[in-house]
């Protein structure tokens, strides 16, 4: 009698011991872990979400998500798993999925991110929150946080400086704008 519970006790003692080395290696490896390979069949029978994409402009990433997105491993990361890797808030995360943020789900209903496509959306934003550039009649409004068509500009000179003054359409404050002498009449 006492063999057998000695025995259950030590079973249960290296079931507890194998999950915590299973949780500890999902989330330092550098490779892929036998988590993974759990993963994978349980997330392929669902099909994933079709996010639609929002518009771009409105979601601002940190610079420091930007710099540490292209180091993510193709592997899949839970969204607190991402935050942390990431050094963000899970709530940000969150937001995130409403401006598209590439996502799936298993046959339990967890999400899981794929850290090459997430790495791909960020490039994705980066890219086109950087390829606008402001047309002539237009200045960026730091209140409004977007490029915005100048009304009524006023031009002032000081040496070679030339500054366009204008007010911003949505918001009613000031906004100004450099220009180059013989530009923006």
């Amino acid at each position: 009698m006492i063999g057998s519970e000695l025995s259950d006790n030590l079973t249960g003692i290296k079931r507890e011991s194998d999950e915590r080395l299973m949780r500890t290696l999902s989330k330092k490896s550098a490779c892929q872990t036998p988590i993974q390979k759990l993963r994978a069949p349980a997330i392929a029978e669902q099909p994933m979400d079709q996010n639609p994409k929002q518009t771009i402009v409105t979601c601002r990433l940190p610079h420091s998500v930007i710099v540490r997105a292209p180091g993510l491993l193709p592997m899949l990361y839970a969204p607190s798993e991402l935050a942390e890797e990431l050094r963000i808030s899970i709530h940000t995360i969150r937001e995130w999925f409403k401006h598209g943020l590439p996502r799936q789900r298993d046959a339990r209903g967890h999400t899981w991110i794929d850290g090459r496509r997430f790495a791909n959306w960020v490039a994705e934003l980066n890219h086109a929150r950087s390829a606008r550039s402001i047309g002539q009649d237009e200045a960026y409004c730091v209140r409004c946080r977007k490029p915005v068509r100048l009304i009524d500009p006023v031009r002032s000179c000081q040496g070679k400086k030339v500054l366009l003054r204008g007010v911003c359409p949505e918001c009613s404050g000031s906004i100004f704008r450099g220009a180059r002498h013989g530009q923006s009449d």
